[in-house]
């Protein structure tokens, strides 16, 4: 008669109850891919949120300038200019600049178009400070840089990728397409319409729309804010 084997609590326990090294394996590789379906579903979440964030800043601040420009906003006493948007993707592709152009009819030929100044640069626009001191206001009361009136940093170290000008080709219905670093847009009285300089080549397009790409850190989402001529402001994927 064979004698039986002896085995204790512990080892039926385990052999019954417990797992087996495969098994935990396996569960270790299953939790591992949930983790990791989670972390990317939070980090693509939390991507699309900072992209919309920043798209919706430039969104507001286009309309905030459109609107103070067709209500006539005062900048100072006897000053009331036009508004518009500044970028610079190659010297600051983190934000943009909202500012002042105080005379539209800029080389005063009693026409505002493209041989008028719309642009915005890192002095400011001079025009404003010389409206100021037209207005009566003495030297000490104006502001460096008047024409600056507010920065934007762009929420969640969101960035501008690309800025591209589109507009209608004259000889056909095509569009042609024109990819810059450096553009202001302005807001004109008394239709909302915006005239786009391109800084670069010391351009004004009258009739097109600027496309402003927006991306968040990691790269994984976009968004394109677009700035019409006409006035419209959207955003598209």
């Amino acid at each position: 008669m064979m004698a039986q084997t002896f085995r204790s609590p512990v080892t039926l326990f385990m052999t019954s109850k417990g797992f087996t090294l495969i098994e935990l394996m396996v569960a270790v590789a299953i939790i591992s891919i949930l983790a990791s379906v989670t972390f990317m579903r939070t980090d693509l979440l939390q991507a699309e949120t900072a992209i919309k964030s920043a798209a919706q800043q430039v969104v507001n601040a286009g309309k905030l300038a459109r609107q103070q420009s067709i209500s006539v906003k005062e900048m100072a006493p006897g000053v009331f200019p036009s508004y518009g948007l500044h970028f610079n993707r190659d010297e600051n592709p983190g934000a943009f600049i909202v500012f002042a152009n105080c005379r539209a009819d800029n080389n005063e030929d009693g026409r505002v178009n493209e041989e008028d100044n719309f642009a915005y640069n890192g002095e400011g626009h001079e025009v404003c400070e010389d409206e100021m001191k037209n207005a009566g206001m003495s030297s000490g009361d104006i502001p460096d840089k008047a024409a600056l009136i507010e920065r934007h940093t762009l929420d969640h170290n969101v960035e501008i990728t690309e800025l591209r000008i589109v507009y209608p080709d004259g000889n056909s219905d095509t569009e042609q397409e024109q990819a810059i670093d450096k553009v202001s847009i302005n807001f004109l009285r008394p239709e909302p319409t915006i005239w786009i300089t391109d800084q670069e080549n010391d351009e004004v397009v009258m009739t097109g729309y600027l496309e402003v790409t927006l991306e968040d850190p990691s790269s994984q989402r976009s968004k394109k804010v677009l700035l019409h001529s006409t006035g419209l402001i959207e955003t598209i994927q």
